[in-house]
């Protein structure tokens, strides 16, 4: 099946939170081609999708729910178990180091939130879709009416340095292609009021849509900023490419989906051909699976005549089949080399940069669901290692 010919009923996964909180699944299969064309199309994933939709955000919500729930099929005690990690621990709604600061700091330390609520309406998990949306909407509150968002640290963090005006456009751009995939899924599922009421998931989606239209008018600091890190290149086309699902403007829709385009084919020129993206002139397992992930879900949500799409489907299988062969039988990531985490000795915010299994393990899944290869076998090693080592450091050797 061709990339364009997959959109139709495409599958894939996204995963957030700690994977180290998921428990082993010890069942080894996972659903062949076959079944994942006949679940894409199953009673009552083509129901989801409001008719009121536009057809562009239809198209892209019949997408996701079948991807989410193929992959819920496929993982879910893991999926439902990090979805219940990722979700807010009071009525805050705050994530990560929001929560740990005590307030909204900023909307890049709710990025997930996006990915849990579309993993608990795949689980038909209600209370968890409440908690999800109530991430994504506190988030939308640091949103100005003309779409500025804003980032701050505390200063006993940041020693009184505060984010300049291009760590606001990429704090704006880590979150928001989350946030907009999950509002997308959310409008399109027939149990939307019951997790929200309406004027709150407007009020969402209008605010995550100002945010895109201000992030597009600084397109150039990200330009500048990201062009050698192709992870930071595909989170910025993710943060266009969903923004563009929620303006109503045809103009301001095609020039987000311009910039989608502009911003995923910068990011696949820093691909080797063996697949690496290249990150600080080397490979980074860490890294390569935050391109992988962000990058499935962009092509999830990327239409079959947008010009990046063919060319990203084959990046992301040869993206993957890299990743898979850096896990070990046992399931151990191998981050020897890695030039950014681990001994790469990278910090953010004076914490030192580890492995991120939750992306090693969501790229892996997802390019396994969506194609059926052998990226799924290294996800479910990846399972089994993380329930038979919990709190070990992830880096190794």
């Amino acid at each position: 099946m061709t990339p364009r010919a997959w959109l139709a009923a495409s599958v894939m996964a996204l995963g957030c939170g700690p994977l180290a909180s998921a428990p082993v699944d010890p069942e080894p299969s996972l659903p062949s081609p076959d079944h994942q064309a006949r679940f894409a199309a199953a009673p009552g994933t083509e129901d989801r999708p409001s008719e009121t939709l536009p057809d562009a955000e239809a198209a892209a919500a019949r997408r996701l729910a079948a991807a989410d729930r193929a992959a819920h099929t496929a993982f879910p005690k893991a999926l439902e178990a990090r979805t219940a990690a990722a979700l807010p621990a009071d009525a805050s709604g705050l994530l990560g180091r929001n929560q740990r600061w005590g307030e909204m700091f900023s909307p890049r330390f709710q990025l997930g939130a996006g990915a849990a609520l579309r993993i608990a309406l795949a689980a038909e998990r209600r209370d968890a879709a409440q908690r999800a949306f109530r991430a994504v909407e506190v988030a939308t509150e640091a949103i100005d009416d003309d779409g500025a968002v804003s980032s701050r640290v505390p200063d006993t963090v940041s020693g009184g340095a505060q984010p300049n005006v291009t760590d606001l456009a990429s704090g704006a751009a880590f979150f928001l292609g989350d946030a907009c995939l999950g509002a997308v899924a959310l409008e399109a599922d027939v149990e939307r009021d019951r997790v929200s009421s309406q004027a709150r998931r407007q009020e969402v989606r209008s605010r995550l849509a100002a945010a895109a239209r201000w992030l597009a008018d600084r397109h150039d600091l990200l330009e500048r900023a990201d062009r050698k890190a192709p992870n930071r290149l595909l989170y910025d086309a993710l943060a266009f490419r969903g923004g563009a699902l929620l303006v109503d403007d045809a103009v301001e829709r095609r020039r987000l989906d311009n910039l989608a385009d502009a911003f995923t084919r910068r990011a696949l020129d820093l691909q080797r051909a063996d697949g690496v993206f290249v990150e600080a002139g080397g490979h980074d397992t860490s890294y390569q699976a935050v391109a992988l992930a962000v990058g499935e879900d962009l092509l999830l949500v990327s239409r079959a005549d947008d010009p990046s799409t063919d060319r990203l489907a084959s990046s992301l299988e040869r993206a993957a089949s890299w990743l898979a062969g850096r896990v070990g039988p046992d399931g151990r990531v191998d981050s020897t080399g890695n030039r950014r985490t681990c001994a790469g000795g990278e910090s953010f915010l004076g914490e030192p940069k580890r492995l991120d299994l939750v992306k090693v393990f969501s790229g892996l899944v997802a390019t396994g669901v969506r194609t059926g290869s052998a990226a799924s076998d290294a996800a479910r090693r990846i399972e089994r290692w993380v329930g038979e080592n919990r709190g070990r450091d992830p880096c190794f050797p």
